[in-house]
């Protein structure tokens, strides 16, 4: 999750663990959503990155970042389709 500071600097927090429970945080309206790499095609949280996507995507433009890492992303085709299926939401 990206946000600002008091100073208006940028401020990241990640969760390697690819977990994504509840959707985005409450309150959060974003007008950008920015999906990538290993988070958005990784299991188990993948598939909660993508069905979070399209359900801001009604409100938010979204951008995908797919800086692909063939060794962490399983068999080509099953990767190959996760990439699209990213493209597609961006």
């Amino acid at each position: 999750v990206v946000g600002l500071d008091a100073y208006g600097g940028a401020t990241y927090r990640f969760d390697i663990a690819w977990t994504l429970t509840g959707g985005a945080p409450a309150g959060l309206a974003p007008d950008h959503v920015h999906i990538g790499s290993i988070a958005a095609v990784t299991a188990p949280g993948g598939a909660a990155v993508l069905a979070e996507t399209e359900r801001l995507r009604a409100r938010a433009t979204v951008s995908y970042d797919p800086n692909v890492r063939p060794a962490l992303m399983g068999e080509h085709g099953a990767a190959v389709a996760r990439v699209e299926r990213c493209v597609a939401l961006s």
